[in-house]
């Protein structure tokens, strides 16, 4: 792709990108008000004591135009962070070299999918970051076995350094729901090299590395349930470890 059109073509992606954001952001203001943008959020160092609503407005800004963050790496795999412009840059295709893609953002935030050429592998994974929402990720079926086939083609045993996975996971932001699904991730990983994590030491290991982040409340409240049944029940422990054969 010659510089000419791929910068046309980048310039009508942003343009298609931010399109879309505000008629998704209208609506959602029209369908529940204030309410739609109001989410209590645990940030990863101190929940205690956190950033006052300029700061997070700031973070939330800054989480958006920043570059995706590589919060994994290993001879086979590399893990970034984004958000939905991230998506939008050629960059981040040709630079980060991703090879999949896994959407966490609600069907209602109409994110538009670009570059799916590029990638190997795209996933939808819808979900919502309001506080009223009430449906469990960590319960739902449809979401093991999506996220299990998915994840199996990343960690597939005959992939190798010469064909390595780079994996990039984004919502909008790149704030919350795209962390509690890499926090997920990362608690999966480290309990396959038995080296185990809990997922509030992964939430700290992302938070690290990308300092904006911060978790929608529910979406702790989700892992810590989904921690608590890997744990505790063999055959929901096996289904997901059966990613890494």
């Amino acid at each position: 792709m010659d510089w000419v059109s791929s910068n046309a073509r980048q310039t009508k992606n942003y343009a298609k990108l931010f399109g879309t954001r505000a008629y998704a952001l209208g609506a959602k203001y029209m369908k529940r008000g204030n309410a739609a943008f109001s989410t209590p959020r645990v940030p990863h160092t101190t929940p205690e004591n956190p950033p006052s609503t300029w700061q997070n407005a700031k973070n939330t800004l800054k989480a958006f135009f920043m570059a995706p963050t590589c919060i994994f790496d290993t001879p086979t795999l590399m893990i970034y962070v984004g958000s939905a412009l991230n998506t939008a840059a050629e960059a981040t295709y040709s630079q980060s070299n991703v090879t999949h893609v896994l959407n966490c953002a609600d069907k209602e935030d109409m994110l538009p999918v670009f570059y799916q050429e590029c990638v190997e592998g795209y996933y939808h994974l819808s979900l919502r970051d309001e506080s009223d929402e009430d449906a469990s990720f960590a319960d739902d079926p449809r979401f093991h076995s999506g996220m299990r086939d998915f994840l199996s083609a990343i960690f597939t045993s005959q992939r190798d350094p010469s064909h390595k996975a780079t994996l990039l996971v984004h919502c909008v932001f790149g704030r919350s729901r795209s962390v509690a699904i890499c926090i997920m991730i990362l608690f999966l990983y480290y309990q396959h090299i038995e080296a185990p994590k809990s997922m509030i030491q992964c939430y700290e290991h992302i938070g690290k590395k990308r300092k904006v982040v911060a978790l929608q409340r529910r979406f702790l409240v989700e892992l810590n349930k989904f921690e608590e049944r890997f744990c505790h029940d063999t055959q929901f422990k096996e289904n997901w470890m059966s990613i890494f054969e």
